[in-house]
């Protein structure tokens, strides 16, 4: 199994974590290292207002991220002390954690899994996982989240694929800078969707893409395009790119 963040992921079982404990508090220091996140079809809304949101990954297999910055390996909401940015949406594949549904070797279904590295699990303090050798009401609510995000993740995925299906979506590069005069910083390599081809969609599509909710995604997910702006303006803050353009010759 591969998994984002996961670094020892393990099926949940009360022999192994009976006696585990999930610590108060929250940090997000495991999100840290990286640059963009998958969401899920009802996240598009919500996370539409922070991040832009684009799309990765090769025709018949086109999934929707939200982009949280600009270079691989660093996440621009995740502040030095691990929290996250405050009054910002926290997309579910990060809420979840340590928790996942995965397949595991030798089995055909999906489990509750559980990164047994993770920070956040503890032997004396927090919420326990298991009571009385069942699992607790904290994992039973982590069940019910990642059940709910896998069918969100399957139409998200869905989705984004009938789009490429529709010849929908393009190639785009972003270039954003932290001043008027600034070389622009270059992000590339994802897709978003083609307006011009968008408002052409036969009526028959448009209609039957109306009645599954994908017409009010695509209009979250170029409404996102806005943030770019936003994302170089804390990329600049953090010091990520601070590049001022060459002088003239013989300035």
């Amino acid at each position: 199994m591969s998994l984002l963040f996961y670094k020892q992921p393990n099926a949940l079982n009360a022999q192994n974590h009976g006696a585990l404990r999930i610590k108060t508090g929250r940090r997000f220091d495991f999100a840290r290292a990286t640059n963009s996140l998958p969401i899920a079809a009802d996240e598009f809304v919500p996370a539409m207002v922070f991040y832009p949101i684009v799309f990765g990954g090769t025709d018949g297999q086109v999934a929707p991220v939200a982009i949280v910055g600009l270079q691989n390996g660093r996440n621009l909401f995740v502040g030095d002390d691990g929290s996250w940015r405050p009054e910002t949406y926290v997309p579910v594949y990060v809420r979840r954690y340590p928790f996942a549904l995965a397949k595991m070797t030798g089995r055909d279904d999906q489990v509750l899994a559980i990164d047994e590295s993770a920070d956040v699990l503890s032997a004396e303090e927090g919420t326990p996982l298991y009571e009385n050798g069942q699992p607790s009401a904290l994992s039973q609510r982590a069940v019910q989240m990642c059940i709910t995000f896998e069918r969100q993740s399957a139409a998200a995925q869905q989705f984004a694929n009938a789009l490429a299906q529709a010849n929908l979506l393009t190639d785009k590069r972003a270039e954003v800078r932290n001043a008027p005069d600034a070389v622009p910083f270059v992000f590339s390599g994802f897709r978003v969707v083609d307006e011009a081809r968008f408002n052409v969609l036969p009526d028959a599509t448009y209609l039957d893409w109306r009645k599954r909710g994908w017409i009010a995604l695509v209009y979250a997910h170029l409404m996102s395009l806005q943030r770019w702006p936003a994302i170089a303006a804390m990329a600049s803050a953090q010091g990520v790119f601070v590049k001022p353009a060459a002088a003239p010759a013989g300035a």
